[in-house]
């Protein structure tokens, strides 16, 4: 029988005093049954241990927000059950280098690499290995992490039962999460300094619910593949330097509820259509070449920007303008 463990936060004073942080997971030799690591809120420094990888059976690792200075610890894709991996408030760094064979997070179904330094590409070479985000099937029913136990109604009834809770910017507010549901998926990696294009590749993970690559340098247009992640409920793309028009597929996605495209170079018209009639004004801020509702900038029968008329046609004409501007 596998044992059940939970490492709680510890407490700043505790962490203080000297953790026992360099080799806590035994040695190259020996095993380390822990299926939950949770040591967020801490002060923890330095690099993550290697013994990490003794911990065969961990599912979720938690070390956000503490003072963990690494580059991306790609070591962690051996760990073939890992399914909840939480770097954020970090100072990781560096590039996401190509994956090397048999270290790819194949069950991952949540990564938060958020508020850390990394910079480059995005890991679009990892995308089409996460298949734990990807080939949705709607006929699994609802079942949450913490059922999956012997002879509970989990998917695996050879998985011991683990509570956890972890924080994640979910629907624009960042919240704190006690029970997922197992199908939940989620890819932030928002504020950083990823500087490239958003890749193809990414929409692979088709069973994605939130995708938050916010306040980056990302370049390039948006793809009209990104309307085939079906199950997108969030997609924040903000803070970007995107450029180009929004793309009617976009429109395709029918449970998403939040999106915001707020300070890119984007240009061209809204698209109308689904839920895209519910997005507020806030979501297109600070992209003068947008038009169309919800914005007051309307749009020209060429589908560009069109200002309103300056032509004094009353007096009223005046406080109009102003009103529009």
């Amino acid at each position: 029988m596998h044992e059940q463990t939970r490492l709680e936060p510890q407490s700043a004073s505790v962490a203080q005093q000297q953790l026992p942080w360099k080799n806590p997971f035994g040695s190259s030799s020996s095993w380390c049954s822990l299926q939950t690591i949770d040591l967020r809120n801490n002060h923890l420094q330095g690099p993550l241990p290697r013994s990490l990888v003794n911990c065969f059976d961990i599912r979720l690792l938690n070390v956000g927000n503490n003072q963990i200075i690494e580059t991306f610890p790609s070591w962690l894709g051996s760990l073939k059950f890992l399914m909840v991996l939480i770097l954020r408030f970090n100072h990781f760094h560096g590039e996401i280098q190509e994956p090397k064979r048999g270290a790819v997070f194949r069950q991952l179904k949540v990564i938060d690499l958020s508020y850390s330094n990394f910079r480059g590409s995005l890991p679009s070479s990892y995308f089409q290995y996460w298949v734990g985000m990807a080939n949705y099937h709607s006929d699994e029913g609802l079942v949450y992490y913490d059922d999956m136990m012997p002879g509970g109604q989990g998917l695996d009834q050879n998985h011991p039962k683990y509570v956890y809770s972890m924080t994640i910017v979910y629907r624009g507010v960042e919240r704190e999460y006690s029970k997922i549901l197992f199908d939940f998926t989620a890819v932030d990696l928002s504020s950083n300094s990823f500087s490239c294009e958003i890749p193809d590749s990414i929409t692979v993970l088709n069973g994605l619910f939130l995708l938050n690559l916010s306040h980056n340098m990302l370049s390039g247009q948006l793809r009209p593949s990104l309307g085939n992640l079906r199950r997108l409920e969030a997609l924040d793309l903000s803070w970007n330097n995107l450029t180009g028009g929004i793309p009617q597929q976009l429109t395709q996605i029918p449970s998403i509820s939040i999106f915001n495209v707020s300070y890119n170079n984007l240009s061209g018209p809204i698209p109308k259509g689904n839920q895209f009639g519910s997005f507020p004004n806030s979501s297109y801020l600070g992209n003068s070449g947008l038009c169309g509702d919800p914005l007051s900038r309307k749009c020209a029968s060429s589908g560009q920007f069109s200002p309103p008329s300056q032509k004094d046609e009353g007096p009223d004409a005046q406080f109009t303008v102003e009103w529009i501007v």
